[in-house]
């Protein structure tokens, strides 16, 4: 499982709210055989709407076998981005998913739609510690990540994605972007 599995997971939660995904290939191959690579920086899928508020969303993945999640992973080009859309009023979002490796299939574990607001206040309250965030602040990080639990699995509580056996990937009635791409009344 890879960013583009985590993408399409939440492109059909997306299309359950009756929006539609507008993701730019990443690559396209021209007539002379090259392979063209898109233009660095645009979030990974802008979420359209007749209705509701359309918004961009970045997708990350922490992959098996790592515990923490590098704020680099995001470059200052898709963060310019996100920001500059966030400050003239647009909704701009982090979908972040956790992949663990259990026996030898890769699963989606978790899954968090972040506003983009709140997902850097979380890395600025990490920063002044360390430049990644855990999945879970355990033995071998620091004490203070421990005692404050400055990881993923807490601090993120309020943008997890449920998962549903039997209908995928839904968002919670609780979840903040219920709110803020208008979906509930």
């Amino acid at each position: 499982m890879k960013e583009i599995d985590v993408r399409s997971k939440l492109n059909q939660l997306f299309r359950q709210l009756n929006y539609n995904a507008d993701t730019p290939p990443d690559a396209m191959v021209c007539p002379c055989g090259m392979k063209l690579r898109p233009s660095i920086g645009q979030p990974d899928v802008t979420m359209m709407s007749p209705t509701g508020r359309s918004c961009y969303v970045e997708v990350k993945v922490v992959l098996a076998g790592k515990r923490a999640f590098s704020f680099a992973s995001i470059t200052d080009e898709q963060r310019g981005k996100l920001t500059a859309w966030m400050e003239r009023g647009g909704a701009g979002y982090l979908g972040l998913g956790i992949i663990t490796r259990p026996r030898r299939n890769d699963k989606l574990e978790l899954l968090y739609l972040v506003e983009w607001s709140a997902w850097l206040e979380v890395e600025a309250k990490l920063r002044k510690y360390v430049a990644s965030i855990p999945v879970v602040a355990g033995k071998g990080y620091r004490r203070k990540l421990q005692e404050q639990k400055l990881d993923i699995v807490t601090l993120l509580s309020d943008w997890q994605v449920s998962y549903v056996r039997g209908s995928g990937w839904q968002l919670p009635m609780t979840h903040p972007a219920q709110h803020q791409l208008r979906l509930v009344d």
